[in-house]
């Protein structure tokens, strides 16, 4: 590790004393001896541009981090309503109110879901009777959730009503896959589904300390039939009818659920997405509160910590500040010297901002859990990045000229 340590800042120095040339040939003479006065000095210059990466690539890491949460909350909300807007039926066959909903300015399609469960003998198992093809033009999903023998989405899975897309975690701990088959009771009444997909995240098996007890852990998810086998139970089994809607676009999810309420079309529960919460998401919100916060806080204290730096290198300087101005250099023409001998430590700022994406990417699929979630965490740059990574390289590149300054009637 020592010898690591040791080898990167080598590389580092080296890396410093190939771009301190950057000054001497944009700069002309006033760079060549920036230039020289920077390789006089190259240890504390090397603890500068130390400074200055870790500064753009804390900045860069978490600011994406914060956009990673911010979609990851979005997608969870979307997971847990179904799409943008959802909705269930008072008449589990009423559908006659939908062509009037389409027109409404902003929908963009509508899927129907029937929920029910029937037994296993893995114990109750949470079906949902869809049309798969107009479904997945309606709801949310994330593809990897999904296995079929193509892989693809492009064909219906569930084209008769003997087939099933079973939930991954039952299927584990039943030993099934795609191609076997799987019995549902309901009172007296069986069914012999054949499994065409899985649906659900991939579980984790966990054991004993001693390889005993076995176990899959996942967070538990739900089935899908086909409508058809719907219509079959209509007769058996109660459903609970919800309609799943689609925008053009999400920001329109909380308009058109409050245009819904106004309409008297035969439907109740009328949820957006932004309205779908619960205690984990509610806490999750409070802590990305807290951690936009604290990234903002932190990231212009460092900013002050350069300030400070800059000013005790310059205190440091003051006999040969003094000496430059006794041979008759001004003080734009010092303010200009010292700018120069930091602009070669530019690159160190654009490393650090790379080496914080790539920290960036690594935290976000190195999610470790003991049951995995059906929605996990998505390599993101948004909005909150871009408003923090370019005013914080920006405040840096103004804070070094700022402290570079020389001022009348002062010679540090």
């Amino acid at each position: 590790m020592l010898y690591g340590i040791a080898s990167l800042a080598a590389v580092s120095n080296r890396f410093l004393y190939s771009s301190s040339w950057i000054s001497a040939k944009m700069k002309g003479t006033i760079g060549v001896l920036a230039t020289r006065n920077l390789h006089r000095n190259l240890p504390r210059n090397m603890q500068l541009a130390m400074l200055l990466a870790l500064i753009l690539g804390y900045a860069t890491w978490t600011s994406v981090n914060v956009d990673v949460q911010l979609n990851f909350a979005e997608n969870q909300s979307l997971a847990g309503n179904g799409s943008d807007v959802s909705c269930l039926l008072k008449d589990a066959n009423d559908t006659s109110f939908l062509p009037e909903l389409m027109n409404i300015d902003g929908v963009a399609n509508t899927a129907l879901e029937k929920h029910f469960a029937l037994e296993s003998v893995e114990g109750l198992i949470e079906l949902r009777a869809i049309s798969f093809d107009n479904w997945k033009s309606a709801a949310y999903y994330q593809d990897d959730s999904f296995t079929f023998d193509d892989h693809d989405l492009s064909s219906s899975p569930l084209s008769t009503n003997n087939s099933i897309i079973l939930e991954r975690l039952v299927a584990r701990s039943l030993g099934l896959s795609i191609g076997n088959t799987i019995t549902l009771t309901h009172e007296d009444h069986s069914w012999v589904l054949l499994i065409s997909g899985l649906f659900g995240p991939e579980p984790n098996l966990v054991t004993g300390s001693d390889g005993s007890n076995p176990e899959y852990l996942a967070e538990r998810t739900w089935s899908y039939v086909g409508l058809e086998m719907s219509d079959a139970l209509e007769d058996i089994i109660e459903f609970q009818s919800k309609l799943l809607i689609k925008l053009s676009s999400h920001d329109q999810a909380s308009d058109i659920a409050n245009e819904l309420e106004l309409r008297n079309y035969p439907i109740y529960k009328i949820k957006s997405y932004t309205d779908y919460s619960s205690l984990e998401t509610s806490l999750s919100s409070t802590f990305l509160i807290l951690h936009i916060v604290g990234v903002v806080f932190s990231t212009f204290l460092a900013i002050f910590g350069v300030w400070a730096l800059m000013a005790s290198i310059r205190y440091q300087r003051r006999e040969e500040t003094r000496s430059l101005r006794k041979r008759g250099l001004e003080r734009s023409t010092l303010s200009n010297l010292f700018f120069w001998e930091v602009v070669p430590l530019t690159p160190f700022m654009l490393l650090g901002i790379l080496v914080g994406f790539v920290t960036a990417f690594g935290v976000t699929f190195s999610f470790q859990g003991a049951a995995t979630p059906l929605v996990l965490p998505q390599f993101s740059v948004g909005l909150f990045s871009l408003l923090l990574i370019l005013p914080v390289f920006a405040a840096v590149v103004v804070t070094l000229r700022a402290s570079c300054h020389v001022r009348k009637g002062r010679l540090i």
